[in-house]
């Protein structure tokens, strides 16, 4: 059975260049291959790498580079026996690599993570005074667009100071 698709990568407007999308669906010949990573938590996925056909590399000329700017991919789906039907999103997130000429001279391979992969790049240093740990996590999870759901019953505040070594070696996680 034909798995239907939507594959969509989008460039921002830069004060350099207009803002472009491109998006391929499963007659567009343009996809080679779509691979992706489940999260373990099994509820959503976490990486997609996207194998495409980019003779001349007429895509991944246009592409900015994901090091200095954000590029959104979405992938929706439709069930594999109805590939007329609605497709559904099943991956939002940003490219973070792409390689031309992977692993053959007219592919571009293109690497997107979800948007928690912002929380594992830069990490602040805050300070939460009166807050339960769930409103510690909902508010550290707003920073980075993503929302909490969580029920923890009733929550009794009590106040205590962490230090965290930064040295070599150590990490916050």
């Amino acid at each position: 059975m034909a798995q239907g698709y939507k594959l969509i990568v989008e460039a921002p407007a830069t004060s350099a260049r207009k803002a472009k999308s491109w998006e391929w669906g499963h007659a567009s010949g343009v996809v080679l291959g779509i691979s992706t990573e489940m999260h373990i938590d099994g509820q959503r996925i976490g990486m997609l790498q996207a194998r495409l056909h980019d003779k001349g590399w007429k895509i991944g000329g246009e592409l900015p580079d994901p090091a200095f700017q954000n590029i959104p991919c979405k992938l929706y789906l439709t069930p594999a026996d109805n590939i007329q039907a609605q497709p559904v999103l099943v991956f939002d997130g940003k490219v973070t690599t792409y390689d031309l000429g992977f692993p053959g001279p007219d592919t571009l391979t293109i690497v997107a993570h979800d948007k928690s992969i912002d929380s594992r790049k830069a990490k602040a240093a805050r300070t939460f005074k009166g807050n339960t740990a769930l409103q510690i996590v909902q508010a550290i999870a707003k920073e980075y667009g993503l929302t909490v759901e969580a029920d923890v019953g009733t929550a009794v505040l009590k106040e205590r100071i962490i230090d965290i070594a930064r040295g070599k070696g150590f990490s916050d996680w």
